[in-house]
């Protein structure tokens, strides 16, 4: 599991709609007091729902994919699975 890099979280406000009808803005973070930075049972609960996702759209989609998703307080939302094309040199080192 990795960590984002960014100096900014996107953030519901008051702001004006923009032209896709949405309101929404930016707000620094400080990833260091984030739970899945601070908490370890955080960590591995996440760890354990995306292993249950990842699961699930490896038994319903075929062939390997790059899995894009968010997280989003308790619910896990999967935005893309792109099919990967594997070339036969990974294949013949499997």
């Amino acid at each position: 599991m990795s960590f984002a890099n960014f100096s900014a979280a996107a953030v519901a406000t008051d702001a004006p709609r923009n032209r896709k009808g949405q309101r929404r803005g930016t707000e620094p973070i400080d990833y260091s007091m984030q739970p899945l930075s601070t908490d370890a049972a955080a960590r591995t609960k996440l760890g354990q729902r995306l292993a249950m996702l990842a699961r699930l759209v490896d038994g319903t989609l075929e062939g390997a994919h790059e899995v894009e998703g968010v997280v989003v307080g308790d619910n896990l939302y999967l935005l893309r699975a792109h099919p990967q094309q594997l070339s036969r040199l990974s294949l013949l080192n499997c």
